[in-house]
């Protein structure tokens, strides 16, 4: 591919403006699972922070990752509430948090990534009774 053809800020940009159908999700999220209110959320392959701000309205902190850094660039410039944080990351390889995630979104990542070793650093930055919802599935890890 001509690395020229693909701008990633463009793209960034892009995601950025597209409509915001994440809220309803989490409502039904929030609805199917029983949450009330989670501490610390985690949104994998955030892209532009869209879905990052929708878990927002499930947990007091998020933090968004992505392997785009352009994408991570937009997500800094768009959610300054320090609630928000930001890094770029491989779905696989995302940081041990020091408070263990309640949640962790993945919108279309898993087809993108080795699942196996999602699910292995899943259940090393997830509580014990932590949810990983993902477009089409939703996986609950019991202690």
């Amino acid at each position: 591919m001509d690395n020229k053809a693909f701008d990633s800020q463009r793209i960034a940009e892009g995601y950025a403006k597209r409509p915001w159908l994440h809220k309803e999700v989490m409502k039904q999220i929030k609805k199917d699972c029983n949450i009330i209110q989670l501490k610390n959320g985690l949104d994998v392959g955030c892209g532009a922070g869209l879905s990052t701000k929708a878990l927002k309205l499930l947990c007091s902190r998020v933090t968004g990752t992505d392997i785009s850094s352009e994408m991570i660039i937009m997500c800094k410039k768009t959610y300054k509430d320090p609630s928000y944080t930001f890094y770029v990351s491989k779905a696989e390889e995302t940081k041990i948090p020091i408070i263990p995630y309640e949640i962790i979104t993945a919108a279309g990542v898993v087809n993108w990534v080795d699942k196996d070793l999602f699910l292995n650093n899943a259940e090393k930055i997830l509580d014990n009774n932590g949810l990983i919802v993902e477009a089409g599935w939703a996986f609950k890890f019991k202690a």
